[in-house]
């Protein structure tokens, strides 16, 4: 279901910009309108990109990173007991 709302979301922005679009050429002329949706998503990438750099993992994320290097250090102990085998 997440899948397809995701879907659904990804086929709804441009769609979106292309309405919006239809509406502003009937103001302004189609370069105009073009320009005016382009800088829209410019500063609508910009506001993403400071949210998503504000965003800091939470503690599951260090519990997932402590468990995977436990399981790199085992699995190098365990390479090392083979090669000392060898």
């Amino acid at each position: 279901m997440r899948g397809i709302a995701v879907l659904l979301g990804a086929f709804a922005y441009p769609m979106g910009n292309l309405a919006v679009f239809f509406a502003l050429q009937q103001i302004w002329s189609s370069v105009w309108a073009a320009a005016a949706i382009a800088a829209a998503n410019f500063i609508l990438a910009i506001i993403l990109i400071a949210i998503a750099k504000r965003a800091r993992p939470g503690r599951e994320m260090d519990l997932a990173l402590e468990v995977r290097n436990m399981a790199n250090d085992a699995l190098e102990a365990d390479a090392q007991v083979i090669q000392d085998k060898a």
